[in-house]
């Protein structure tokens, strides 16, 4: 999810984008070398820095802040993964293939036999062999007659194999906050001469920006609302133009969830008087 943080990293390489259009490793929009930063400079670095001809620019986040309203707090899946472990049933005969990869994914299989559903969650370390294995020690203690050939369990004719599934994991995630929040953007140099321009530049391409792309993909709306002009410093060889926007960004919260391959009901007989008798049935 996007957080502050993540709204300043993203101001942070638009500027950087903006005053280094051919990346850092070629000389500035101006020749004057720029760093740009997130937080508010520490006075040693920024006195140094503009000595030696450099022009800082922060990104500082301010206190104002304003939540906005948000109607629909569903989740919402936005990736799932893709098995590498393959589960099939044949006649009565549970069929294992696949590998398991590296990098790992995440899987389970599940088997519905007659009233009966088993899940094996597949491990790192497993081998088709190792889960072949696994799969009949849960099957094993309900049918006498069960058999292991390859990587195949054979079961007995009166057995009803109903389901052989692969479940995988996803990620979901869900809007649970809407937020405008302020920007403090100073550019700093040692003479108008190197501010004003740079200043100019980035103002105007943030002024022209209405989305801007956040670390977790979702966008943010960046919006001008002030800049000043100090120059109240410049016996101090200290010039600086303010520049104040907000984002409006999203807020998201994230979990894993796990494929579902078979359920499981619970239903109570009354054969007669107060008794119940619990039932279980698996639903395919």
């Amino acid at each position: 999810m996007a957080d502050l943080v993540q709204v300043a990293d993203a101001l942070v390489q638009k500027i950087a984008d903006i005053v280094y259009p051919n990346g850092i490793t070629s000389p500035s929009v101006t020749g004057v070398p720029i760093v740009v930063y997130q937080g508010w400079p520490l006075e040693s670095n920024l006195s140094e820095g503009l000595k030696a001809g450099k022009v800082h620019v922060s990104v500082f986040s301010q206190p104002n802040e304003k939540i906005l309203p948000v109607t629909i707090r569903e989740w919402v899946t936005v990736a799932m993964g893709s098995p590498t472990v393959t589960a099939t049933a044949s006649g009565n005969s549970i069929n294992i293939g696949g590998a398991v990869t590296t990098p790992f994914v995440t899987q389970h299989i599940a088997v519905v036999v007659d009233n009966l559903s088993v899940s094996y969650p597949v491990k790192p370390t497993d081998t088709l062999s190792t889960i072949t294995t696994n799969i009949f020690n849960l099957i094993a203690p309900y049918y006498g007659s069960i058999q292991i050939i390859n990587n195949s369990i054979i079961l007995p004719e009166s057995a009803n194999l109903r389901a052989v599934r692969v479940g995988i994991t996803g990620t979901a995630k869900r809007l649970v906050r809407r937020q405008e929040k302020g920007f403090h953007i100073t550019i700093w140099a040692n003479c108008f001469d190197s501010r004003d321009p740079i200043a100019e530049l980035i103002d105007a391409e943030l002024a022209g920006t209405d989305r801007l792309l956040l670390a977790d993909g979702s966008l943010g709306i960046l919006r001008y609302r002030s800049s000043t002009q100090d120059d109240s410093l410049q016996r101090q060889g200290t010039y600086r133009r303010d520049l104040f926007y907000t984002v409006e960004y999203a807020t998201y919260q994230t979990q894993t969830q796990t494929q579902i391959t078979s359920t499981e009901v619970d239903i109570y007989a009354v054969p007669d008087g107060d008794t119940q008798t619990l039932l279980k049935t698996v639903i395919n």
